[in-house]
Order: C-alpha cells, then sequence, then structure tokens
C-alpha cells in the first residue's frame, strides 16, 4: 500500500484550523482543573467542573451534527472559533484578576465544550469536501492523528507548565489558538 499526499489547499487549512483548535482544547482541559482545585478543597466542586466539560458532547454531540450538515461548515468553523476566542480571553482576563470562581469555570467548561462539538463536528463533515474520494481514508487518517498528536503529546503537558508560570497563561495561549 502507498500512501499519497493529500492535495489541496483547502485540506491543509482545514488540518491547520482543526489541530491548532486541539491544542487549545488540551491546554484549557487540564488548566481549567488545576484552577478549580487552586480555588477549592472540595473535590465536588473540581468535579463539576471537570464533569461541565464533558456532559455536552455526550448531550448534544448528536444534535451538532445535525446542525454542521445544515450550515456552512467553514463558517460555523470560523464563528465558534472566534466565539471560543472571545469566551477564553474572557477567562484568562478573569483569572488574571483573580475574579474567576468555581461557577465561572463550570459556565466556561459547558459553553467550550458545546462550541467544539460543533467545531468538530463541523470540521469532520467538511472533509469529504475538501478532498477526493479515493484520498479520504488517508485524509481522515492524518487529521485523526494530527488532532491526537496535537491534544495528547503537545498541549496536554504544555497545560501544566504554562499553569506553573501563570494561571491566566494556558487560557490566553487557548484564545490565541482560536482567534
Amino acid at each position: 500500500m502507498t500512501i499519497t499526499a493529500v492535495p489541496g489547499r483547502d485540506y491543509r487549512l482545514l488540518w491547520s484550523a482543526a489541530v491548532c483548535s486541539q491544542v487549545g482544547d488540551s491546554l484549557r482541559t487540564p488548566a481549567l482543573a488545576l484552577l478549580a482545585a487552586t480555588l477549592t478543597r472540595d473535590p465536588r466542586a473540581v468535579a463539576a467542573v471537570t464533569v461541565a466539560g464533558l456532559l455536552p458532547p455526550l448531550l448534544f454531540g448528536l444534535l451538532s451534527g445535525v446542525y454542521a450538515d445544515r450550515w456552512d461548515r467553514r463558517r460555523t468553523m470560523a464563528v465558534v472559533d472566534g466565539g471560543r476566542a472571545v469566551v477564553v480571553a474572557a477567562l484568562a482576563w478573569s483569572v488574571a484578576t483573580g475574579h474567576a470562581g468555581i461557577a465561572t469555570l463550570v459556565v466556561v467548561a459547558s459553553l467550550l465544550a458545546l462550541l467544539g462539538t460543533l467545531f468538530d463536528a463541523s470540521a469532520y463533515a467538511l472533509l469529504p469536501t475538501v478532498v477526493p474520494p479515493e484520498r479520504l481514508a488517508g485524509a481522515n487518517a492524518r487529521l485523526q492523528a494530527g488532532t491526537a498528536v496535537a491534544g495528547g503529546f503537545v498541549g496536554a503537558p504544555l497545560a501544566g507548565v504554562l499553569f506553573a508560570v501563570s494561571p491566566a497563561l494556558p487560557f490566553t495561549a487557548d484564545a490565541l489558538t482560536f482567534a
């Protein structure tokens, strides 16, 4: 089996957007838990922040797929990441100024997970429109591998380092990945 290069500027843009977005997601997720643990010693409150970031994909994953099929996918991805940039930048400001609380973290985690679900559904639905059918399997594999590496090997470990420097830093970097 020979692996051929996936052609096209559109695919490269899609891959870059998805991977960059995944880096931001994986910076934010551990940083939210670390921040929650610094704000309270109540394990239920820390768990609430974590669960708030996990529930939206379970509850709204199918609905996000429906909207990704009905709306312009490129525009949806751009609007979603613009919205996520604003939300995370506001969180970074809130953390930097000492105004972040557990309730804020729960709301932000839920909102960002919901928007992320819509972004992901749009990205994977867009893939067949930017890659020829005979190269779809390879393109999908590259997209999956890119997001897995960005999340597991880059973003998550970097989150702890950035948080140690400043609790607002991973959120600021996350906002930049969306912008």
